[in-house]
């Protein structure tokens, strides 16, 4: 669990680099998974400890102009909680075949509050994390865990467009920005 401890405090470093990046901390990081999967008490315990803060926005008063109303503003975290909440998921995601039922549906609305639209680079990490997190709790195949809010969640948030369009191509004739 110390060892966890100490990677997580690298957390800024591993995200900004990937964890693949590194092959000795990558080797490091998955045996103390490993070693700490093998004890259910810790593992709950560790998972307890570092529950990440529920994601903050700026309440609808504040919406920044370049965010029309109705619209979703930023998330606006630190960016050491940012790594810390992305070093949570991605452990997180490797426990979850091991905890008991309880503490996977105690993880479900945690995760969840990742589950929507992002706007900055980093977000879109933690999207990622938190819907990797989610079907490693579907794929335990538990039927107590509610499926139905992850279903509506995921087909709520549009996906980002991986380049920005020619504004040819904003024209109201097309449908689809094709």
């Amino acid at each position: 669990m110390e060892i966890l401890e100490i990677l997580r405090c690298f957390a800024f470093v591993s995200t900004r680099l990937g964890y693949s990046a590194f092959s000795l901390y990558n080797f490091v990081y998955l045996s103390s998974i490993d070693i700490l999967s093998s004890a259910i008490p810790q593992t709950t315990t560790f998972i307890q400890k570092h529950i990440p803060p529920p994601p903050q926005t700026y309440p609808s008063s504040v919406i920044q102009p370049s965010h029309a109303a109705g619209t979703t503003p930023p998330r606006q975290t630190h960016p050491a909680i940012k790594a810390d909440t992305l070093f949570f998921l991605d452990t997180l995601e490797y426990f979850i075949p091991v905890l008991p039922v309880k503490q996977t549906l105690e993880m479900v609305p945690v995760v969840r509050g990742y589950l929507g639209p992002v706007d900055e680079g980093v977000d879109k990490k933690v999207l990622e994390s938190a819907h990797s997190v989610f079907l490693a709790i579907l794929a335990r195949g538990d039927i107590s865990i509610p499926h139905e809010p992850y279903i509506q969640t995921i087909y709520s948030v549009p996906p980002p467009l991986p380049f920005p369009l020619p504004p040819s191509l904003h024209s109201p004739a097309l449908p689809f920005p094709f």
